[in-house]
């Protein structure tokens, strides 16, 4: 069986480009990493294929295929600045915004994300790691997401 990777993560990517179109000023699937992606050009999000998982199969048996990508989300401070217990701006704020809209698309409510059919299922699973600006005003999440290869 021959997995059509590219056109997977790019249905990856159109997905989350569509979900998060006028949520985020940059969506790409080269992953960019601050200070090379500026203030302006965020929030940003970055579609990563990073790895994927064979189980054994005995032979003439299709076996089972998890392809693994990781979601990079960038957000800037703006309010670095203010008052502590008076913030407007959180970067943090953002970030926890655009993870309920992007668990929402990969794992929606009437049944499985299939990405038009190209995977049996697609999901976020394992640890999202999140800054959310503790050392400056950059806040940063990468969230794992799993795609099952029928």
């Amino acid at each position: 069986m021959t997995i059509d990777r590219e056109a997977i993560y790019v249905a990856l990517f159109n997905l989350l480009s569509n979900t998060l179109s006028g949520s985020c000023a940059t969506i790409g699937r080269r992953h960019i990493m601050p200070p090379d992606i500026g203030p302006e050009q965020q929030p940003a999000l970055f579609v990563c294929g990073t790895g994927e998982m064979r189980d054994p199969k005995p032979r003439g048996t299709p076996g089972k295929v998890t392809l693994k990508a990781t979601l990079f989300l960038y957000c800037y401070d703006s309010g670095i600045n203010e008052i502590p217990g008076q913030e407007q701006t959180l970067a943090a704020t953002q970030i926890n915004q655009l993870l309920s809209t992007i668990e929402d698309a990969i794992e929606p409510a009437h049944g499985p994300q299939t990405l038009g059919g190209l995977v049996s299922h697609c999901w976020i699973e394992g640890e999202t790691l999140l800054d959310p600006g503790i050392f400056g005003p950059q806040a940063v999440s990468m969230i794992p997401v799993q795609m099952l290869v029928p």
